[in-house]
């Protein structure tokens, strides 16, 4: 996953061709859908909540798409 690996909403905006904020609200709309955080975020980036590692065979192509 982009988010596992890169760590950064920016660079995974990046390697998508998209901008942060848009990454951002895709992720923001699945945690919606499922009830539950799957990205933690704070200063030193992104990693995945249990949650996320859990979806994220279901959910990995779905950020990214518009």
């Amino acid at each position: 996953s982009l988010i596992a690996d890169q760590k950064s909403l920016s660079k995974v905006a990046e390697s998508l061709g998209h901008t942060t904020s848009m990454v951002s609200k895709q992720i923001k709309q699945l945690e919606q859908e499922v009830g539950a955080e799957l990205v933690h975020r704070s200063t030193r980036g992104l990693r995945l909540t249990t949650a996320g590692e859990k979806l994220l065979p279901e959910v990995s192509g779905r950020v990214g798409q518009a």
